[in-house]
């Protein structure tokens, strides 16, 4: 059989994505043109990327001229903030929304989001615990009728010319914090620019996406669990080599010094959350950063 022409991939892709398409498909769609997917020709001129103000929780959103990515949801408690920044950026229908992992710190806004926008596919990694606010996640789901897809194995998405390749854990067990460890690690693509999206990996996961060759080199790192210091921090940042860096954390619970300090001494400048929105602008080519 053939390979896909990266026209035939990109085609295809769109379909499935309008559709809710199934892991399988998409998993098709990657093995058959992902390396053809890469820098869509008719793509966004632009990607905004807003950092959230929402705590020591996670909430990012990816806006582009014709589309719209979150990635995690903020708690149940801030999960109106969530919906009116979303709003105030313009968006009424989200494209994915990706729940990185069942902690409620970034799947407690879930619930509200689903049944206040137009959500068309949902990804997200294996469910390692119970909660309310998972409760109401899977209860929002049904209520729309939308069927999430667990990423069990590296998807590659392309969605108004901005790649997204998400990178599942490859155990269903890890020794310490299974929920923080089976976190979906992001990295999106426009044009020469790259972000990491780690979520709330530790050490364990860190070493086994280093040992697997996986890409972690990033123009901006969203720097995992709220910026605390781990025994294998110091080997994602040289994997990951950023530029810029956003730490979500929050004034009563404040990231580590020592994370910061290892972060600035390989260039890269820090972000905090705590302090205000920050905001990330790329055309593919140039980078700009700044806080509100």
């Amino acid at each position: 059989m053939r390979s896909l022409t990266r026209r035939e991939a990109l085609a295809f892709v769109s379909l499935a994505l309008s559709a809710g398409a199934s892991t399988s498909l998409l998993s098709a769609c990657s093995s058959a043109g992902a390396s053809n997917m890469a820098g869509s020709e008719t793509g966004t001129s632009q990607l905004t990327i807003t950092f959230l103000e929402v705590g020591k929780a996670d909430s990012f959103v990816l806006v582009t001229d014709h589309s719209c990515v979150v990635i995690d949801t903020g708690t149940a408690k801030t999960a109106q903030d969530v919906v009116d920044s979303i709003v105030s950026l313009g968006v009424s229908a989200i494209d994915a929304l990706v729940v990185t992992h069942f902690d409620q710190d970034h799947v407690g806004g879930a619930a509200t989001i689903l049944r206040d926008f137009s959500v068309k596919a949902v990804y997200t990694t294996y469910q390692s615990k119970d909660s309310d606010a998972i409760d109401d996640y899977l209860a929002a789901l049904d209520d729309v009728g939308l069927t999430a897809t667990e990423v069990d194995t590296t998807m590659a998405l392309t969605i108004d010319g901005v790649n997204y390749v998400i990178h599942p854990p490859d155990s269903s067990s890890y020794d310490k914090d299974e929920s923080n460890n089976s976190s979906l690690v992001t990295r999106v693509t426009l044009g020469d620019t790259n972000f990491l999206f780690a979520a709330d990996v530790e050490s364990e996961r860190i070493r086994e996406l280093v040992a697997d060759g996986t890409d972690l080199s990033c123009d901006l790192l969203k720097v995992p669990h709220h910026g605390i210091y781990e025994d294998a921090t110091d080997e994602l940042v040289s994997a990951a080599s950023p530029t810029y860096a956003v730490i979500t954390s929050s004034k009563d619970q404040k990231e580590d010094d020592e994370t910061v300090s290892a972060l600035e001494e390989a260039g890269a400048q820090v972000y905090l959350t705590r302090k205000g929105v920050v905001t990330a602008v790329t055309d593919g080519s140039t980078l700009s950063v700044s806080q509100e």
